[in-house]
């Protein structure tokens, strides 16, 4: 980690999506950044008090446990809807023949 006084170290922690998206200059980055930080915050508001029921009810060293089961099963639908994207994209491009 970096050194307190570097003067870089605030702007590396907490401006990547926003360097991204400018880097990048496209409308959809732009987006990308906007859904991150939806993402982000959404979990952070939902997580503890989830994990803290989960937790009063079968145990702290559990509820971790059961939220990291939970999110691998949540990765499946995730999974299976951007290969189906990818798929409707490569049909979708011309081919080179």
């Amino acid at each position: 980690m970096a050194s307190s006084g570097d003067p870089l170290a605030p702007r590396f922690f907490l401006m990547p999506p926003v360097e991204a998206s400018a880097a990048r200059r496209s409308p959809s980055a732009g987006a990308v950044v906007g859904l991150r930080q939806t993402g982000q915050r959404l979990t952070s508001i939902m997580i503890p008090p989830l994990m803290g029921g989960i937790a009063d009810r079968w145990g702290v060293s559990e509820s971790f446990f059961v939220l990291g089961t939970l999110m691998l099963l949540l990765c499946a639908p995730l999974a299976l809807i951007i290969r189906r994207l990818g798929r409707l994209r490569s049909a979708a491009e011309p081919c080179a023949g």
